[in-house]
């Protein structure tokens, strides 16, 4: 027969091999604290995100476009014909030339920035969706392991409370106990069904996000399994490593979408100036080809033809001016905009520091002694119960009193998470 902690094994290792990229090999254990459990999930979801998968296919596209910023112009060739007396086309004059423009230092560095811009663009918006991501699924993993623990807790509270109806009722029998002390239990077990109801739906949509982060529609009960072996402990310690140092204030506000959008546009801009200006220098081209002299002509003869061409800039100069006037507007429209935008998102910032603050402190209490001294509490309120030394009416406000405080110490998890993510402009 298969014990508890096997059945769990079991169903652990069927969980990493639905979720991994590749199935695990025979020397890698499942995922078991919280740490394991999310970097797997995390890499499943890094491959089955469309947001994320969308944003790298643009990546490679735009990488590719940026390769032919050091490709050279086209060669051109030309042909030209003149027939010799009577329209006899074979006694005229025939030219072949190749011409080709050239291009720059400039030109090329110019055209160079402008692709870098949108790689680099590209490169901070993954890196962003990334990031976003990886604080999406532990806010999902923490409230599912969280209603999980609600769950299990107030199902806990019924049990005890059911032992005490059942013995109520036969002291009731006996005429040792009164019949209000039995309509209390069952007036509590009643609200605890209640919310166990609404817990248990909190439960179903944590676990129903957290299956479509990882896009593993058809895990359910392998994650549900996960999900129960991590409320099986506890111990909030675990969760306050996966959140981790909060990063600085500048590395939060590079990561701001707005903020990030807006620098990307006056980067981009920049370098269009700058393309505009080189492409507003002095154009050179040449030209190089055979000429045959026909014998209308005084030939026949073959020569070298030899040529090279310019555009003249100062004959638009005005023109040429206005442009760039432009350009230069919008590049300080750019710098405006990115301005405004890194002034609003310090402004979101700031409450979102606050709340972070609050949601990690509350979390760091629990993972304290508060913890170990409520489990220590109630065994002894429920000694003094049997020994009468307690009533039931002051052991039933006890434990109402510690199982709100319980609940609250598994939803401090998911409100940390919560508030880490709204660092990042998530789940505001």
């Amino acid at each position: 027969m298969i014990g508890p902690l096997h059945r769990g094994t079991v169903l652990l290792a069927a969980l990493c091999t639905t979720f991994a990229p590749q199935a695990l090999s025979a020397q890698q254990a499942p995922p078991t604290d919280v740490a394991a459990v999310h970097a797997q999930l995390l890499r499943a979801a890094q491959i089955s995100d469309p947001t994320l998968r969308a944003a790298r296919a643009r990546l490679a596209a735009e990488r590719a476009r940026a390769r032919l910023a050091d490709i050279g112009p086209v060669t051109g060739l030309d042909a030209e014909f003149a027939d010799g007396l009577g329209g006899n086309i074979a006694t005229g004059n025939l030219t072949l030339t190749a011409s080709r423009p050239f291009v720059g230092s400039v030109r090329r560095r110019a055209a160079r920035d402008l692709a870098a811009a949108d790689v680099q663009a590209l490169d901070r918006e993954i890196l962003a969706l990334e990031r976003a991501l990886a604080l999406q699924l532990t806010s999902d993993l923490a409230a599912s392991v969280g209603s999980t623990r609600i769950v299990r807790r107030l199902e806990a509270s019924d049990a005890w409370l059911a032992d005490a109806e059942r013995s109520l009722t036969a002291r009731y029998a006996n005429g040792e106990a009164r019949y209000l002390d039995v309509l209390r239990v069952r007036t509590e077990r009643l609200q605890l069904a209640a919310e166990r109801a609404s817990e248990l739906g909190a439960r179903r949509m944590a676990l129903a996000a957290l299956r479509l982060r990882v896009g593993s529609a058809g895990a359910d009960d392998s994650l549900g399994a996960l999900v129960q072996h991590l409320a099986s402990s506890d111990d909030t310690t675990p969760w306050l490593a996966l959140l981790g140092a909060r990063p600085s204030t500048d590395s939060l506000l590079d990561l701001s979408d707005a903020l990030r959008e807006a620098r990307g546009a006056e980067q981009r801009t920049v370098a269009l100036r700058a393309q505009q200006v080189a492409e507003q220098r002095a154009q050179w081209s040449g030209l190089a080809g055979l000429q045959r002299i026909g014998p209308d002509n005084g030939g026949p003869s073959i020569g070298i033809v030899l040529g090279l061409s310019t555009t003249l800039p100062f004959t638009a100069a005005r023109g040429i001016a206005l442009t760039q006037a432009a350009a230069d507007a919008d590049v300080a429209a750019a710098g405006v905009a990115t301005a405004v935008a890194r002034a609003s998102a310090a402004a979101a910032l700031e409450s979102a520091l606050a709340r972070d603050d609050s949601a990690m402190e509350l979390l760091q209490l629990y993972a304290g002694v508060l913890g170990a001294a409520s489990a220590s509490e109630r065994d002894a309120a429920l000694t003094h119960y049997r020994n009468g030394s307690l009533s039931l009416l002051e052991l039933l406000d006890f434990e109402r009193a510690l199982l709100r405080v319980e609940i609250e110490r598994a939803r401090a998890i998911a409100a940390a998470a919560s508030a880490r993510a709204a660092l990042f402009g998530l789940n505001r």
